[in-house]
């Protein structure tokens, strides 16, 4: 039987060596494994156009109903932070934060 190695687990101290995550490949970070973000061929037109239209709609509701902050793709979230700084970021093609788990220092422009 053949035994497979189990890769080290991705830290931010790798991240921040390799200069950030790698915004060209689209991966996160998932468990501390580099994941593919997008299935192949997400990127289109309509893809583009009904994400934009969630966005507007959703940041319309949560706005006018002052319940949290609405996230638009560039958004890193770290998910996830076990003891040995393994982590799971995620970089969701939208995002909302109800106002409990928003950080007012940094979501001000």
């Amino acid at each position: 039987m053949a035994v497979t190695a189990t890769p080290k687990p991705i830290t931010m101290d790798d991240v921040r060596a390799a200069d950030g995550l790698d915004e060209d490949k689209g991966l996160e970070i998932v468990a501390g494994v580099w994941t593919p973000r997008h299935v192949a061929g997400d990127a289109s037109i309509g893809h583009g156009k009904y994400g934009a239209l969630l966005i507007r709609r959703l940041g319309d509701v949560v706005e006018t109903h002052q319940l949290g902050e609405v996230y638009m793709s560039e958004t890193i979230f770290v998910l996830h932070v076990d003891a040995k700084d393994v982590r799971t970021i995620r970089k969701p093609d939208i995002a909302f934060a109800s106002n409990a788990h928003v950080n007012p220092a940094v979501s001000e422009l």
